[in-house]
């Protein structure tokens, strides 16, 4: 029986032979049909959370933003439309747009017009665009709102142990409270009382405000007081009533092990008066004094490292 009938004719082979490839940009255009833009949102959005611990991630999502500005404007091209309004809204928004859109064209037909090839630097300027937009605003991210700072000091344990990865937000730590536990920025005099160097002095608790009176008695109970009291009297006899008017500090809550007597000392205005929970190790006020609010960087909200850790405060 003659096999011709089975064999591929010569003009299909022909024709498979040279006709022409599909443009290699149609994989970027890929990149925003519906529902992957939502998958590159949500990866885009755990690479800026660990960020925070391991910030070269940021490159990652910002990699992430540049892609789906480009694949943006090449898909706007395949639907017949110029891609400039796509290109810029991915470039300046990222991904998280491109959601909507995409679900919102996802039956749309799409086509290579002549106009596709001539597409490409509008999609190479989108993703440059993007680049630069993401990297700017994961940066001010995390510097200024959220970012993680490792534990210098043992001065906070248990609650916090040296080499924990902290969470600090940097949002809203203008008014310091009392109770507060937060995260110290480094300044000359306490470098050189501590002997160490280092960004941050760690995380601390704010124990005294501005203006008033701290000191602790032998057995390590912090008092608080209007003015500088008597020392040769009790503190517990210079009451609330009493030109000193000193108060016991109920700090059950926070501290771990309590140190011994220290102060008085009064507090700058604009200054606040830091100790940490673990009072036998005096990587606090007690050895550098008072510090200036400014050099509060953030609030400590969680402990985020190790796993076995994770806390939120």
């Amino acid at each position: 029986m003659s096999t011709r009938s089975n064999r591929t004719p010569d003009a299909v082979r022909l024709y498979r032979a040279h006709r022409k490839r599909p443009p290699r940009t149609l994989r970027l255009a890929g990149l925003h049909r519906w529902p992957r833009p939502l998958a590159f949102t949500m990866t885009a959005a755990l690479l800026m959370i660990f960020a925070t611990i391991y910030r070269p991630l940021l490159y990652g999502a910002v990699a992430i933003w540049a892609a789906v500005a480009a694949g943006a404007v090449i898909d706007a091209r395949l639907r017949g439309r110029h891609g400039l309004v796509a290109g810029i809204c991915a470039a300046v928004l990222g991904p998280l747009p491109q959601v909507v859109t995409s679900l919102a064209f996802r039956r749309s037909v799409r086509k290579v017009g002549t106009g596709f090839e001539r597409g490409l630097p509008l999609a190479i300027l989108a993703a440059i665009g993007g680049g630069v937009a993401a990297y700017t605003a994961g940066s001010y991210a995390l510097d200024r709102l959220a970012f993680t700072v490792a534990q210098p000091s043992p001065a906070m344990a248990g609650k916090i142990r040296k080499g924990d990865r902290l969470l600090i937000s940097a949002v809203g730590h203008d008014k310091p409270f009392r109770g507060e536990m937060v995260m110290v920025e480094s300044f000359p005099r306490a470098a050189q009382a501590l002997g160490r160097g280092g960004r941050y002095l760690g995380a601390l608790r704010i124990v005294g405000l501005g203006g008033e009176v701290i000191g602790a008695q032998d057995d390590g109970s912090v008092y608080l007081c209007r003015s500088v009291p008597d020392i040769l009297r009790p503190i517990d006899e210079q009451g609330p009533k009493t030109a000193s008017g000193c108060l016991p500090l109920d700090e059950t809550a926070y501290v771990s092990s309590r140190g011994g007597a220290f102060g008085p000392f009064r507090i700058p205005q604009g200054e606040v008066f830091l100790l940490g929970d673990n009072r036998a190790v005096p990587d606090d006020s007690r050895v550098f004094g008072a510090v200036p609010v400014t050099r509060i960087v953030g609030r400590v909200v969680a402990t985020v490292w190790p796993p076995a850790r994770v806390t939120v405060r």
